[in-house]
């Protein structure tokens, strides 16, 4: 038979030859994508390795026990966990610790150096408390708390983020921690606004109550308030006078609780009744903790007491001397009742301050019968 165009056998051989080109770029474009699949995978890998190495670049971890979300104002307590995750005890000498707290931005709010140089031995799977850290917060917003460990093997990081949200809170602003038998307290129930704007306070109608074990002394219903309450200040919610007279000795709990801008808050404050109070301040030291801020430096006075049993003093007049180039900054605080659990502390003045450089730090505690003091830094007079 005659074709006039091809033959079958040579239109197969044209088809074949087709194919074979058409292969060509499929081949080309699945080569490409095996190479991007592969580049992919290498660098998951790597991404991989690099975060396992720097997770064990460490032989230890820091623990940040804190909250994740804090109310403007309220205390944040964290506590720093040094913890061993080795199978073999941790050794370990600690010659400096950083802490920093940055907002969002990176900015600066609070920093804090100290210089331990102190061995610590942790178990295997265990850990030991390296330190506790205190300080408030009075803007919203998102936060970093971070500490820089200096040990003689490394210098290590470790970052724990939180919230601070806008809050309200209530207090009893006459409140004593101890009273005598007999003696009548009355009370300014307040809210408070620890914040650096002025918020609109709306509380609602409440209940304030005074207990002492499981039985209830006294409860008193309290009106609402609605007001504009002024940056970092209060104002008065109800003036509250029991309808008890406190002449049993023992542990008393007063309490108040209300709606404020829509949610519960409570305060609950205990107070003890004793027959007398301690008039020498025998076993109880004074302790220091200072930081950079940035409105400044802050500085708490604390009163520890090292004894077993629960100590009760009426401070006369507790004076914090600052020492700079600038001069000498003097601030006061007088007549104040204190009760300290044993090998417990309470915080007996808080204090910012504004100085070029710091130079020293001294504070005189005067009870009934003695007085105690502590320096710390040089330039004293």
């Amino acid at each position: 038979m005659k074709y006039y165009s091809r033959s079958p056998e040579e239109w197969r051989k044209i088809d074949e030859e087709k194919k074979k080109h058409d292969r060509v770029p499929q081949l080309r474009r699945r080569s490409w994508i095996y190479f991007f699949v592969n580049v992919l995978l290498v660098g998951a890998v790597m991404i991989m390795l690099g975060i396992f190495k720097m997770k064990s670049a460490a032989p230890f971890s820091i623990y940040i026990k804190m909250e994740d979300e804090y109310m403007a104002g309220d205390e944040i307590s964290p506590q720093i966990r040094l913890v061993n995750s080795k199978g073999k005890e941790l050794k370990l000498l600690i010659s400096d610790v950083r802490i920093e707290v940055t907002d969002r931005v990176g900015s600066l709010v609070r920093t804090q150096e100290l210089h331990p140089d102190i061995s610590v031995s942790v178990p295997p799977y265990d850990y030991v408390l390296l330190m506790e850290d205190s300080f408030s917060i009075a803007n919203p917003g998102e936060y970093e708390y971070s500490i820089v460990v200096d040990t003689n093997i490394g210098k290590y990081r470790f970052v724990r983020s939180f919230s601070v949200k806008y809050s309200l809170s209530l207090t009893f602003s006459d409140y004593q921690p101890f009273y005598f038998p007999g003696e009548s307290p009355e009370y300014d129930i307040v809210v408070v606004n620890n914040t650096s704007e002025s918020v609109n306070a709306v509380v609602s109608p409440g209940e304030v109550q005074i207990t002492k074990g499981k039985e209830v002394l006294d409860r008193t219903g309290t009106p609402g308030f609605e007001g504009i309450v002024p940056p970092k200040s209060a104002r008065l919610v109800f003036h509250y006078r029991p309808a008890v007279n406190f002449l049993e000795r023992g542990l008393y709990i007063i309490s108040f609780k209300a709606m404020v801008n829509a949610k519960m808050r409570k305060v609950a404050l205990p107070f003890m009744v004793i027959s007398k109070r301690d008039l020498s301040m025998k076993d109880v030291k004074i302790l220091f903790d200072y930081y950079k801020v940035s409105e400044g430096i802050e500085t708490k006075l604390f009163l520890v007491n090292t004894s077993k049993k629960d100590r009760f003093f009426d401070v006369k007049s507790a004076i914090l001397v600052v020492y700079s180039s600038d001069g000498e900054k003097i601030y006061s605080v007088k007549n104040v009742r204190v009760w300290i659990p044993p090998n417990g502390k309470i915080e007996l003045m808080r204090k910012v301050f504004y100085v070029s450089d710091l130079k020293g730090i001294r504070a005189i505690v005067e009870g009934d019968k003695n007085a105690i003091t502590k320096e710390i830094g040089g330039g004293w007079k």
